[in-house]
């Protein structure tokens, strides 16, 4: 095990380990002035293609179809509960 210095606590270090890696969440955002970077520099379809292409895109469009699944699946089960005999 390395610690940083000798007044840190193992077990302190070994919970950390054990509770294994947080959850990623990216904050990237594109800005004004990255936008107008990158139409400076590249074309109007580029910069688009880029922007999509950003993690924090990719995460949204994960999000999106969690939930539209979970929507769909929602109404499945209510369907077939509704129409279950009484």
């Amino acid at each position: 095990m390395i610690l940083q210095n000798r007044y840190e606590e193992g077990e302190v270090a070994w919970d950390i380990i054990k509770k294994g890696p947080e959850r990623l969440q990216s904050q990237f955002a594109a800005g004004y002035g990255m936008v107008l970077n990158l139409l400076y520099s590249r074309s109007l379809d580029e910069a688009k293609a880029f922007i999509d292409r950003s993690f924090n895109s990719y995460l949204s469009k994960v999000q999106l179809h969690t939930l539209i699944l979970a929507d769909s699946y929602l109404s499945q089960v209510q369907l077939s509960y509704t129409s279950q005999p009484s």
